[in-house]
């Protein structure tokens, strides 16, 4: 077996994340038709299905799992060489992208107008809205949300 795209995995990860193809197709901003065609391009490759159709979406097959596991580590460590390429030095200037439920946006409004007269250079943005942007894939570089119980990844901070 021999990977001509290996970014291919990634719609197999995204997939499994959504557990149906417009759900994939959303998150990596493409047509579900893409995500088919990629996906279809992958099982070419393996000689294997990869997922199974099912009621209201789709479920990774076994192989799939181990493809899943393989391709969260590739994505893993290309973010970790993107955040130290491109982290390098703090500059205190750029866009900042913060997120948020929308409900509390409107409550830090004095918090961010004194923020942006202390760092003129910094061009903040603030995303009201209840849908999960990730820090992680650069949807986001700050998110605050509000819940009970979370489980937060070492590399990020939750209180």
């Amino acid at each position: 077996m021999q990977f001509e795209n290996w970014t291919d995995l990634r719609f197999l990860l995204a997939l499994h994340r959504h557990g149906t193809l417009i759900g994939a197709a959303i998150e990596l901003d493409v047509d579900q038709t893409t995500v088919t065609r990629r996906l279809r391009a992958l099982a070419k490759v393996t000689g294997a299905e990869l997922y199974e159709k099912r009621r209201g979406g789709a479920v990774v097959t076994r192989l799939g799992l181990e493809m899943v596991k393989t391709a969260e580590l590739l994505e893993s460590e290309m973010l970790d060489l993107e955040t130290r390429i491109i982290g390098g030095e703090p500059q205190l200037e750029g866009p900042v992208r913060i997120t948020m439920p929308l409900s509390y946006a409107v409550d830090f409004i004095e918090e961010f107008a004194a923020f942006t007269r202390r760092f003129p250079k910094i061009a903040l943005e603030v995303v009201g809205s209840d849908r999960l942007r990730s820090v992680t894939k650069r949807e986001a570089d700050i998110a605050l949300r509000v819940a009970t119980k979370m489980k937060v990844p070492e590399h990020l901070v939750g209180r």
